[in-house]
């Protein structure tokens, strides 16, 4: 049977993979132009999934409706040409623009944050997830597309599972794990109101607690402090109490 005809956008996304295969492994010298060939390639990779590398803020993005999934990129200030080249997957991070506009509408029920994440939802080092050795070496032309490609298959495997853990409001309180819980309940019970999930706004405060011993005084705490008409700093324990009191939920 003969092959179907490739289509135009086909050709077109073959051509880019191989001007970017060709920038990674015999254009770039510099150490700049190394990291960029590199983040490109690793977009290219990632297209399937959804991402774009952003070489102005360097990070990978995925934009699904109001969501955007972010993966920093970073290298070393010591890189020096034909000397060594390293970089490497630094954090990620959930923005969702239905939860920014929530913010934006109800100063009162919030906290102040700084412009850059005022739309966070959640965020996480990569380091703290990946498993073996995350650095990816490129000062020698022949191996970077061997590197990159354990880099991508790492990718896979750790950044985007965390992804798909925060994707549907509707079952944050099933799917978000402990560790994030943690860290992000307060912009996490947001990302849920944001959405219209009440209820598993009150699921996630209820897990919150539960995991955290502590916790009890500090969430009391907090709505006294909302009681009086005080308000906590952002991300510190007695944040989630205040939140769960000014927002209704018990």
């Amino acid at each position: 049977m003969a092959e179907a005809p490739m289509n135009h956008l086909d050709q077109e996304d073959d051509a880019q993979s191989t001007d970017a295969l060709e920038r990674l492994v015999v254009e770039a010298h510099g150490s700049r132009e190394v990291f960029d060939a590199a983040g490109a390639w690793v977009g290219g990779q990632l297209a399937t999934e959804g991402f774009v590398w952003v070489k102005s803020r360097k990070h990978w993005e995925r934009r699904s409706g109001t969501r955007r999934d972010l993966i920093s990129f970073a290298s070393s200030a010591d890189n020096r040409v034909g000397v060594r080249i390293d970089a490497w997957p630094e954090s990620m991070q959930v923005m969702d623009g239905v939860l920014g506009g929530w913010r934006h509408a109800h100063p009162d029920l919030t906290f102040v944050r700084p412009d850059s994440v005022h739309a966070i939802a959640c965020a996480s080092s990569y380091l703290d997830h990946v498993r073996g050795y995350y650095q990816v070496r490129l000062e020698t032309p022949a191996l970077r597309l061997e590197h990159l490609t354990l880099a991508v298959h790492q990718l896979r495997e750790t950044a985007l599972p965390w992804f798909t853990r925060t994707a549907d409001p509707a079952r944050l309180s099933e799917t978000v794990p402990d560790p994030l819980l943690a860290g992000f309940a307060v912009d996490l019970v947001e990302y849920a109101i944001s959405h219209g999930e009440r209820e598993q706004a009150r699921q996630l405060v209820d897990r919150a607690i539960a995991a955290d011993s502590p916790l009890h005084s500090e969430f009391s705490l907090g709505r006294d402090m909302a009681l009086r008409g005080e308000r906590p700093q952002w991300h510190t324990k007695s944040a989630l109490g205040w939140s769960s009191s000014v927002l209704g939920l018990f």
